[in-house]
């Protein structure tokens, strides 16, 4: 499929860009690490597809656009393929060399990573002028904005490409250069670490800090309502890349929040978080 777009990687993100594409008139290949994730993804994909068409905010035909597949040859024949794995340098390398050596040599290949540098990721890349990153926020059928990182190497054609296919996609996007972080997250992570200090040090309930923050500031969501829908993993991960790559104590993660991640309270995907979703 010429037309299609490939999306590697199954989670919450993964998911919800396949919709995305779907909902615009793609055809979407979602690969899938293994049998069990590929058969979890499709669980999943077709409970929250079900939920979002009985609200309204999908069409019926979304889900016969999105095909599950377990293998990367799949994606041969396609021209523009997003990775959403795992927030990490070597995981997210290792993909790309097999992807360099499956997909077309004028593929647009794109990383939905929201801390990690483009040109670190690209290094070892045969073809490093056709990376670029590309960070959509969850939910992606929602959210307008995506920002548009390009390496030290990204082509200018490839950004075109991404871009047009952005627009197609109805998003807006910015372009941020190639530092830690994105801008949302360099600017909105202090104040999630900071409610996590409040609420670890003045043993305040969560719902009045985030009260706080809707009322005093007109947020829609509170950020420790925000954390759990990002998924507390995914706020330490980022954390500790934004840490590690500026150096700057105010990404630093609060003891909570690890605490959390090990007992495995994730937020909304698990049930458990800042808040108890279990009875929802």
């Amino acid at each position: 499929m010429n037309n299609s777009i490939g999306i590697v990687g199954t989670g919450v993100m993964g998911r919800s860009i396949a919709r995305l594409c779907a909902q615009n008139g793609y055809p979407v290949l979602l690969v899938a690490h293994t049998k069990s994730s590929a058969i979890k993804a499709e669980f999943n994909l077709q409970k929250e597809i079900k939920r979002k068409v009985e609200k309204g905010h999908l069409l019926p035909e979304v889900c016969k656009r999105i095909i599950i597949t377990e293998s990367l040859c799949n994606l041969r024949n396609t021209k523009f393929v997003i990775e959403a794995i795992t927030e990490a340098y070597e995981p997210k390398k290792d993909l790309y060399n097999d992807l360099e050596t499956t997909v077309a040599k004028d593929a647009v290949i794109a990383t939905n990573t929201s801390s990690l540098s483009i040109s670190k990721l690209a290094d070892g890349m045969m073809s490093p002028e056709r990376f670029i990153g590309l960070h959509f926020f969850n939910p992606a059928e929602v959210m307008k904005l995506v920002e548009v990182k390009m390496g030290d190497e990204t082509d200018v054609t490839a950004m075109e490409k991404a871009i047009h296919h952005l627009n197609k996609l109805g998003k807006e996007s910015i372009l941020f250069p190639d530092r830690a972080g994105m801008c949302v997250n360099r600017i909105i992570f202090p104040m999630l670490v900071e409610a996590m200090y409040l609420l670890q040090e003045t043993k305040m309930e969560s719902e009045a800090i985030d009260k706080a923050m809707k009322l005093g500031t007109n947020m829609p969501l509170g950020p420790l309502e925000l954390c759990d829908l990002i998924g507390n993993d995914v706020v330490l991960n980022i954390c500790d890349r934004l840490y590690e790559e500026t150096g700057d104590l105010k990404y630093a993660a609060p003891y909570i929040l690890k605490g959390m991640v090990m007992e495995h309270e994730l937020g909304r995907k698990t049930g458990i978080g800042f808040y108890d979703y279990r009875g929802d």
